[in-house]
């Protein structure tokens, strides 16, 4: 059976590196990654509420904004709400109902 070149001898452990090259190497390599943040969902997610206050505000500024092209867009990006919302709250304060503008728990 031919070698073809290759040692039939085990390999070689490999070789032992002294401390100077082992700190060089570790200033080398990166450094660790920061931690991973928690990616479980919470368990009892709590629903918004909004005093009567904070909608008539923002249903003053959704009218003024209603002037400029792209302008309630903007607010419904900005406060992370659906235009259904501010349907919803218009209807409320058209029918006078200030109760339902209100937080209110729900009924389950």
């Amino acid at each position: 059976m031919k070698n073809h070149g290759i040692s039939s001898a085990s390999p070689a452990s490999p070789p032992v590196l002294s401390a100077a090259v082992q700190r060089r190497e570790a200033a080398r390599s990166e450094p660790p990654a920061p931690p991973r943040p928690d990616a479980e969902v919470v368990a009892n997610a709590k629903r918004r509420t909004f005093t009567a206050e904070y909608k008539l505000g923002v249903l003053a500024e959704a009218d003024t904004a209603a002037a400029q092209p792209g302008a309630i867009g903007v607010l419904l990006r900005r406060e992370s709400f659906y235009s259904s919302r501010l349907a919803t709250w218009r209807r409320e304060r058209r029918a006078g109902i200030l109760k339902g503008l209100t937080p209110h728990k729900r009924e389950v």
